[in-house]
């Protein structure tokens, strides 16, 4: 295994945002938000905004919290390097775009369909809550996601296990969570949109090797969603 000097969580603080992410955010956060809801207005058919984005700011803090020695020490890393980092995120943004573009149409051509579950939720979303999909899209999922699956899971491999090793295991749980529900819904079709998110995964895990950096990750991921979102609202 190559040495790293990158800074890297402890199996501890991986395992508690994992843990916090596939038990705390996607099994109970619905299930508090449903009653939380439901107390507000019993007709209620969608959650209520206020207190989703509550929810969400508290998420975002309490991840950043548990991966403070990441972010502390990234944006020392950022501060002393933007001059060569906002290129970088450019350059990985552009390659992010592509990969996603060539990825989705073979993807597409396997599944004769033209988006994932996941896609078509957020679609769904935008034309009931516009700025309350546009917050989740931009800000919380780039900021919750690269904490726990590249300040968490990359690193904490990373110290252990080569970076080919890191960036593929990292990347394809990071892949998993993007289809996880509709698996567990039976759509078992969606299991071929693991490439796509997996390949979204490899480069911003790459981003964060070359960067030492999850403020790097972070921008490439926010401006690939905001992309995203914007040709998503084009279409609406």
């Amino acid at each position: 295994m190559e040495k790293t000097n990158m800074k890297h969580l402890s199996s501890t603080r991986c395992i508690l945002l994992l843990l916090f992410y596939f038990v705390g955010y996607t099994y109970l956060l619905p299930r508090i938000l449903t009653v939380l809801t439901l107390m507000v207005d019993p007709q209620a058919t969608t959650f209520n905004i206020p207190i989703s984005v509550v929810s969400y700011v508290m998420i975002m803090v309490f991840v950043i919290w548990v991966a403070k020695p990441i972010w502390l020490d990234s944006i020392l890393q950022f501060k002393a390097n933007w001059k060569k980092y906002l290129p970088m995120i450019f350059a990985l943004v552009f390659l992010t775009v592509m990969a996603n573009y060539i990825l989705n149409i073979l993807v597409s051509i396997i599944t004769q369909t033209g988006n994932s579950e996941n896609q078509k939720v957020i679609a769904e979303n935008a034309i009931v809550a516009p700025a309350f999909t546009i917050f989740s899209s931009v800000i919380f999922a780039p900021i919750v996601e690269e904490t726990i699956f590249r300040g968490g899971v990359f690193t904490c491999l990373r110290s252990r296990v080569s970076f080919s090793w890191a960036m593929l295991i990292s990347s394809f749980l990071f892949g998993f969570i993007h289809i996880m529900d509709s698996l567990i819904e039976g759509n078992f079709t969606d299991v071929t949109y693991l490439f796509l998110y997996t390949g979204i995964g490899l480069v911003l895990a790459y981003g964060y090797e070359k960067s030492n950096s999850i403020i790097v990750s972070t921008g490439v991921h926010m401006c690939n969603n905001i992309l995203a979102i914007l040709s998503l609202f084009l279409t609406l």
